[in-house]
């Protein structure tokens, strides 16, 4: 069973909610200038950022097992965010097969803890907003190999138009700071709205939207050095070419998008 951990150092992972996710388009129309999100248009056809990475085409062994289930939100009254009672548990975000399916190279895999967020005046998230797993292996002698911690972190949920407004400015920052082997990708690849990784943080971060409600990600991973034994300097090639596109295939569904 997981064990929910809710001190401020594990909370505070909302950087795309409260402060970030603040300023929506007001409409004039209904006298009240009430918030509102407007539904917007996009697909890898589409992509604006031409000069960043396509997505790269799929080899390996391993596999996307996309939901099957999608979220049924909606912004909350007079805000550019969706309410936090309302924000799905991150550690249903996975199921167990869908991360044995992105590491069947690991001798398992086990649940560790879910922490609350942390917003306002210290206020908590009623539900989990980060989760962490670690996934066991053994080197070809079968000596322990060590554990290979994925934390999955729910950054923010809200309107489109704001969500991916914040989540470029992080990228910008990133970009400002770029460093070998960092990879922002075009627009809608592998089915998100925005991905970047990178590989010296062990970052992966994307964003999921129906056009009007996004959602923010972030996977950080440490380790996992068996997913190339032989040669443990391709790692984090193979983290992103392979596993992370997986990743955002398994959930993309959860905001399918509605307007293209």
């Amino acid at each position: 069973m997981s064990v929910r951990r809710t001190t401020a150092t594990l909370g505070a992972v909302l950087l795309a909610t409260s402060l970030a996710i603040s300023g929506c388009s007001k409409d004039s129309g209904d006298g009240g200038g009430q918030q509102k999100a407007v539904p917007s248009t996009w697909s890898a056809a589409e992509a604006t950022n031409t000069s960043d990475k396509p997505a790269d085409p799929q080899q390996s062994n391993r596999k996307a097992l996309p939901t099957t289930t999608s979220w049924n939100l909606k912004l909350a009254k007079d805000s550019a965010m969706v309410d936090y009672a309302d924000w799905p548990d991150v550690q249903e975000l996975y199921t167990r097969e869908q991360l044995l399916a992105l590491f069947p190279d690991a001798k398992g895999m086990q649940n560790g803890y879910g922490s609350f967020g942390q917003y306002g005046n210290g206020q908590l998230t009623p539900k989990n907003t980060t989760a962490s797993y670690t996934f066991k292996a053994t080197t070809e002698k079968g000596s322990d190999d060590g554990d290979s911690p994925l934390r999955v972190k729910l950054r923010g949920i809200g309107a489109d138009s704001e969500v991916t407004k914040s989540w470029d400015a992080t990228r910008e920052q990133f970009r400002a700071a770029k460093q070998d082997g960092d990879v922002f990708y075009q627009d809608g690849a592998f089915g998100a709205r925005r991905a970047l990784f990178r590989p010296g943080q062990g970052l992966g971060s994307f964003v999921i939207s129906d056009g009007q409600i996004a959602a923010w990600v972030d996977l950080q991973f440490q380790g996992f050095a068996f997913v190339s034994p032989q040669n443990t300097s391709q790692t984090a090639d193979i983290l992103r070419t392979q596993v992370f596109p997986l990743a955002i295939e398994d959930v993309a569904g959860k905001l399918p998008r509605k307007y293209a």
